[in-house]
Parts: C-alpha cells; sequence; structure tokens
C-alpha cells in the first residue's frame, strides 16, 4: 500500500488529489474490514471454547454424581446384607440429594444446551472463513447471526469468559497486555 501511494503521490498528472483521497479512503475501509472480520472470529471463537467448556463441566459433574450414587448404593446394599443397619439410612438420605441435584439442575440437559451453543458458534465460524474477505453487509450479517445465538445463550460465567479470552489470545501468540486479569479465586471458581 505504500508503494502504491508513493507511486501515486509521485504522478499526480495521473492520479488527482480527489482520486489519491479516495483511494487512501478505501485502504482505510480495507483495514476496518479486516479489523472487524478479525473481531468477529475472535469472538464467535471464543464463544466456541466457552460452550465447550461449560458441556464438558457439566458432563463430568453429572458422571461424578452418577459414580458417587453407584458405590454409595453399593455400600448401602452391603451394608443392609450384612445389618448394619446405623448407616444405611444416612447413606440412602445422602443418595436421594445427591439424585436430586442432578434431576433438579439438569447436568445432562444444560450439557446438550451449550453442546448445541457451541455447534451454532462452529457452524457461524466455517460461514464466515468461507466467505473470504467480508463486505461490510456481510458483516453485519454475520453480527446479527452472532447476537441471535447469543440471545439463546444462558447467563455467561463472566470469570470463564475471562479465561477463554485469555486461552485464545494465549493461542494465537498474543502479548501479555492483551491478556485479562483474573485473580486466583476466579480462575479456580471460573467453572461454578
Amino acid at each position: 500500500c505504500l508503494l502504491i501511494y508513493r507511486h501515486m503521490t509521485q504522478n499526480l498528472s495521473v492520479f488527482p488529489i480527489q482520486k489519491l483521497h479516495h483511494h487512501k479512503r478505501k485502504m482505510e475501509n480495507s483495514d476496518k474490514q479486516k479489523a472487524n472480520q478479525y473481531n468477529l472470529l475472535f469472538a464467535v471463537r471464543r464463544s466456541v471454547r466457552y460452550h465447550t467448556k461449560r458441556q464438558q463441566f457439566f458432563e463430568r459433574l453429572e458422571l461424578f454424581s452418577n459414580v458417587v450414587v453407584l458405590i454409595l448404593g453399593s455400600l448401602v446394599a452391603f451394608l443392609a446384607r450384612y445389618e448394619i443397619d446405623l448407616l444405611v439410612p444416612l447413606l440412602a438420605l445422602f443418595i436421594a440429594l445427591i439424585t436430586a441435584i442432578n434431576v433438579a439442575v439438569g447436568y445432562s440437559r444444560r450439557a446438550r444446551i451449550y453442546n448445541a451453543l457451541a455447534r451454532r458458534f462452529i457452524e457461524l465460524e466455517k460461514k464466515i472463513v468461507r466467505t473470504g474477505v467480508l463486505t461490510e453487509s456481510d458483516y453485519k450479517a454475520f453480527t446479527t447471526e452472532r447476537l441471535t445465538i447469543e440471545a439463546d445463550e444462558p447467563p455467561i460465567n463472566r470469570s470463564l469468559d475471562l479465561k477463554c479470552h485469555n486461552e485464545l489470545c494465549y493461542a494465537e501468540n498474543y502479548d501479555e497486555k492483551y491478556h485479562e486479569k483474573l485473580s486466583c479465586i476466579q480462575r479456580i471458581l471460573a467453572y461454578f
């Protein structure tokens, strides 16, 4: 672009000043479009990471609760068989509590919701990449689609969202100044 600009300023008789400014404006618009496209892709990729992590979190919670219920159920059966009645009611109550939480919270249902959202964002990313350089109308259409998907999202866990932002910055070799600061507690409790 700089070589074209130099060439144009040297040949002012060929390129009048009006055309020079028009060409410079086109270059600025092109840079703006590339920045918009990159920012849109970054946001979509961060959302894919976020929803995948939420899906995995709820799948692990469900697996953990099922394993605990299985182990405690086996222990209750063992204790009842050998007539050790002291712990049986307490363990049965604990099993009922874990099962009730699993049903009330709906770990598997939530995992499916986040899986569907991640898939929708992946499809959007594929459309953006497939399009190549976005025009202004492409950018508006894809931004609208992104906002439509975001409207269907459950409330965002901001700590996890910032963690995903930092992971994506790290994956794309961004300088540390672009990373968001998270406290130790925010990092530990990011999934809850």
